[in-house]
């Protein structure tokens, strides 16, 4: 009976021992699985951390994701709707329309390039490039032929010569020349000379007056707002698109001008030379383009009139 339970007792105990020995082995293992994923983890994350924010590629080939970035290329369209419709649309400052054919029809008269020239350098009231310095030639170029393309012209078009009919030439018919008639002089009988008389004695000379000072003459006085409104209607000048009497708009009225130089003796050759040339920075952001075919005689009234308002 003892030897039996000492059996039993050890096959229980080979069990157990075999039991936590199994256990250890798997923990163990289990252990060393967790311990290395961590350890991946924590690398990966140390190298995400310090990773650079961006990155030099000198393949030549396209980096991936590169093409959605790349801007894509401007249309005329775009650029008119940028720069060009605030003038275009309205009108403003003598400004052909967007698809209005018979205000396109005089300046195609000049031909395609003579236009998109003049949008480069500027002309009368629009500034060089429509005032957007970052515009190079073709985007100019883009823009002017969207607007051409809106009423029916085609880039590079040329203007379709005027054509009159041919007036036939009559040739006048040749006549024989007859010869003059020759009438010899008539011969008249010489006159006498006329009797000399002698000559008196001069007589002295009366006292002159005295002349009196001439005074200086009264500088003209200014136009009436009136005259000089119809005088910028006859010439085409475009002042009134960004400047009123009063109220300021593009630019600054007319009589915050006159407040700003009063009493300046050198105001109206400052005024003058600011419109021929343009500028820039004195009343805001919009610069002033320059106005050089506004004849002297117009450019000294004009100025006057503004350094007359109260």
């Amino acid at each position: 009976m003892s030897q039996h339970d000492d059996n039993v007792f050890v096959r229980n105990l080979t069990i157990v021992l075999g039991a936590l020995v199994g256990l250890s082995i798997f923990v163990f293992i289990l252990s060393q699985m967790v311990t290395k994923d961590l350890a991946n983890s924590d690398q990966q994350g140390v190298e995400a951390r310090i990773k650079p924010v961006g990155q030099v590629s000198i393949s030549t080939a396209a980096a991936p994701g590169t093409a959605a970035v790349a801007a894509a290329p401007k249309t005329g369209k775009d650029i008119y709707n940028g720069v060009c419709m605030a003038c275009h649309t309205t009108g403003i400052a003598g400004a052909p329309k967007l698809g209005d054919k018979a205000g396109w029809d005089p300046r195609l008269a000049q031909g395609q390039e003579t236009v998109i020239k003049n949008a480069i350098n500027g002309i009368r009231g629009m500034p060089a490039r429509g005032g957007r310095a970052d515009l190079n030639d073709a985007d100019v170029k883009l823009a002017v032929e969207y607007m051409l393309a809106e009423v029916g012209v085609k880039p590079g078009a040329a203007p379709a010569p005027e054509t009159k009919p041919a007036t036939p030439t009559t040739v006048p018919e040749a006549k024989p020349v007859e010869p003059a008639p020759v009438t010899p002089p008539e011969i008249k009988p010489a006159t006498p000379a006329p009797e000399v008389k002698p000559v008196e004695a001069a007589k002295p000379a009366e006292a002159v007056p005295p002349i009196p000072e001439a005074t200086p003459a009264a500088a003209p006085a200014a136009m009436t707002t009136e005259q000089v409104t119809a005088l910028m209607a006859q010439k085409g000048y475009a002042c009134l698109a960004c400047h009123q009497v009063e109220a300021k708009m593009v630019g600054p009225a007319f009589k915050e001008i006159a407040a700003k130089y009063q009493g300046d003796a050198t105001a109206a050759a400052t005024l003058a030379g600011k419109v021929k040339q343009g500028a820039a920075g004195t009343w805001g952001a919009v610069p002033m383009p320059p106005n050089p075919t506004v004849a002297d005689d117009d450019m000294k009234a004009i100025v006057q009139w503004v350094l007359s308002l109260q």
